[in-house]
């Protein structure tokens, strides 16, 4: 049976007689839910500040002053002799681009007509338009806040040129996790985009964009292994590309490259944790770690400024206690870091499980209160307390001892906000009976505090 409430909130749409409700729906029911939902999740984003008092907003930057060179100044000294001297804090300004998150859903003339039927079909239609969109939203910025800045959803594991059905492999969870059915997706070849030359494959003799019919997860074997699977359907057409999909290319949304900036990394997705916790040297995984947004943190050298590198440790085995707490001792002693978070993928958390109930050497699992009321589980290991998080979308052997107080997700616009066009939200589509919104958020993904975080890497699972 059709209703007339909204599933996110008990309010009941009254009259949705003409478009001014519609508006009203939109901006005052649907949004705060599109926000909620990309920004609180618990189990990571929510212990995340969405703004910070230490950032400002110039233009298109996000600007930031902090410490590269901490101050000395203690020692003894002789009796009547002078005084200890030190060198002075020193400090840079640096800056990171706003990126643009976009956020789109779109009605039909049917669906808009009924409205004049009765209001509660058209919440029903509209919920389902709008929790599609929220799923896309949240899914995408997850994959990007645990990613490179590097746009990868998957890999080629299978050259082709004509064939609708393809072998893909990713890092999460599991291949084809963040492969949206319905969605423009493009190959590109990673070193020539990450140099800053935005090349994209063919999938047959004139289509470089294509929309993913459906993706399957272990259906398809290819030189031995079980790959996730994606059925191409091609919808979009377009001149430029020269080669066909090759072995090891990466699987994009379309256009989140930007083309003619040669020489620079020019992905337009944000920054994501595996290049925000760097040392700038260090290749840690299946990603390209020689770009610029690997070697520079705020738009500065890590290796002209070596206070701007993270820890990186090369685990080499299964997450457990031991290896935990020899991680921590590095941070206490060697980086004077004071970490409240580990986050590890599902993957390593299951090992960690694992291993803690068959060796039973100590008890260290307790339940903690986290930001905004959750309660999770975290570790205690010696006077060290930390959440113990895990994201669908972390790279399977990749983990990060951090701070979260140090990060910041820094909006301009603190969430989504509507586009509106003469004080609509809803707008006429050119040509067509249908009516579209478009919700946009300009953020970035930021690290005010670099040197105090820590990166693991090859982690078994």
């Amino acid at each position: 049976m059709a209703s007339n409430t909204v599933s996110t909130t008990s309010t009941v749409i009254s009259d949705l007689s003409n478009g001014t409700n519609y508006d009203g729906l939109l901006k005052d029911i649907y949004l705060p839910g599109l926000t909620d939902t990309t920004y609180n999740d618990p189990s990571f984003s929510a212990q995340i500040m969405r703004s910070s008092d230490q950032i400002d907003y110039s233009g298109q930057r996000i600007k930031r002053a902090f410490k590269t060179q901490r101050a000395g100044g203690s020692g003894a000294i002789a009796e009547g002799g002078d005084f200890v001297t030190s060198v002075p804090q020193a400090g840079k300004q640096g800056y990171e681009q706003l990126k643009y998150l976009n956020a789109y859903f779109s009605l039909t003339g049917p669906t808009i007509e009924a409205a004049e039927q009765g209001q509660g079909s058209f919440v029903d239609v509209v919920n389902d338009s709008f929790s599609d969109m929220m799923t896309n939203a949240q899914n995408d910025f997850e994959r990007q806040i645990m990613g490179a800045q590097d746009g990868r959803i998957a890999i080629m594991q299978e050259a082709s040129s004509t064939d609708e059905t393809l072998s893909v492999s990713g890092d999460a969870y599991f291949d084809t996790q963040f492969v949206m059915d319905g969605q423009l997706h493009e190959v590109i070849d990673p070193i020539t985009a990450t140099a800053g030359e935005y090349t994209t494959k063919l999938w047959n003799a004139t289509d470089y964009e294509f929309s993913v019919a459906s993706h399957t997860q272990g259906s398809k074997t290819t030189g031995g292994t079980s790959y996730g699977t994606i059925i191409i359907d091609g919808t979009a057409t377009g001149a430029g590309a020269t080669t066909y999909i090759e072995i090891s290319d990466w699987l994009i949304r379309a256009n989140s490259y930007k083309s003619g900036l040669t020489g620079s990394h020019n992905c337009l997705e944000i920054n994501g944790m595996q290049n925000l916790i760097s040392d700038g040297s260090t290749e840690c995984g299946s990603v390209i770690e020689t770009t610029n947004n690997f070697l520079n943190s705020w738009n500065l050298s890590r290796s002209t400024y070596p206070y701007l590198a993270s820890a990186v440790r090369n685990v080499n085995a299964e997450l457990d206690e031991e290896i935990l707490l020899s991680y921590l001792l590095d941070a206490k002693y060697q980086i004077q870091m004071d970490p409240n978070m580990l986050l590890v993928s599902p993957r390593a958390i299951l090992k960690y499980f694992t291993n803690t109930k068959d060796d039973r050497r100590f008890n260290t699992m307790t339940a903690m209160e986290w930001v905004g009321g959750y309660t999770g589980l975290g570790i205690q290991l010696g006077e060290k307390r930390l959440m113990l998080a895990s994201v669908g979308s972390m790279h399977n052997n990749m983990g990060f001892l951090m701070n979260t107080a140090d990060f910041a997700f820094a909006s301009m616009t603190n969430g989504y906000k509507w586009l509106n066009q003469g004080g609509r939200i809803l707008t006429q589509k050119e040509g067509s009976d249908a009516q579209f919104a478009t919700a946009v958020d300009y953020m970035n993904f930021v690290c005010n505090n670099p040197r105090k975080q820590m990166k693991l890497y090859n982690i078994t699972v």
